[in-house]
């Protein structure tokens, strides 16, 4: 079967046993209190957090206090730590649980979803999503700081600077456009083939994971939280 076949990541190879690991008792709580498919509050998470000990509660709630921006940080990796532990296949293969990502879907908002719904927006790879964000930031940038100042009146030389530079986001950006399209060529071919072996049976379904692949493209939500490597 097909599943037989192929025994580690063929992107990553197989996980670190140590990643996550100091998180994965909380990882389980955390995933039976709110399985997939939760939408909660950030009040709700800070709940949890707070009530099991894992961080203190904030010193102020004044938003932008020292004590408020530390509680922002400790909260932040907090959910960075679980989100190390919830994708780890020790989740299903030592606790039974199914892995899954904590992901930010609006102000104040978090949904518990699959990793793979976590790691594909419409199709595209998140990485190519975060570099096509970062060549929109730094036109933008750009454009900024030259709009505070009389165009004209620069040098010469810091003019052609200026120019060279935006030719050089803009030839950046049509590169990361252009993988960006051919990962989605790549990503749909995986998907038919998927696709092809589920109808032969050939491959049996595991968890929600295969469900959250053959689903439309409508239905993957971006994310814009990253997952930290572990220092």
């Amino acid at each position: 079967m097909f599943q037989d076949e192929v025994k580690t990541n063929p992107i990553l190879g197989p996980s670190n046993p140590a990643k996550g690991a100091k998180y994965r008792d909380v990882a389980v709580e955390f995933g039976k209190k709110f399985p997939i498919g939760t939408v909660l509050t950030m009040d709700e998470f800070d709940e949890f957090a707070i009530s099991g000990g894992h961080i203190e509660p904030p010193a102020s709630t004044e938003k932008r206090s020292d004590g408020w921006l530390a509680f922002l940080q400790r909260r932040h990796q907090f959910k960075t730590n679980i989100n190390k532990a919830a994708v780890h296949t020790a989740m299903l293969d030592q606790h039974g649980a199914p892995p899954y990502f904590v992901a930010q879907i609006g102000m104040g908002k978090l949904e518990v979803v699959t990793p793979f719904k976590a790691a594909t927006a419409t199709g595209n790879s998140a990485v190519m999503y975060q570099l096509e964000t970062l060549t929109k930031t730094k036109k933008r940038k750009l454009a900024h700081l030259i709009q505070s100042v009389d165009y004209t009146t620069l040098p010469v030389g810091e003019q052609v600077k200026v120019m060279m530079l935006a030719d050089h986001i803009s030839d950046f950006e049509g590169r990361i456009n252009r993988e960006i399209g051919d990962l989605d060529k790549k990503f749909h071919a995986v998907k038919s083939s998927i696709h092809h072996l589920l109808q032969s049976n050939q491959l049996v379904p595991k968890n929600g994971g295969i469900k959250a692949l053959m689903a439309p493209d409508d239905d993957v939500e971006e994310v814009d939280d990253v997952e930290e490597s572990d220092s």
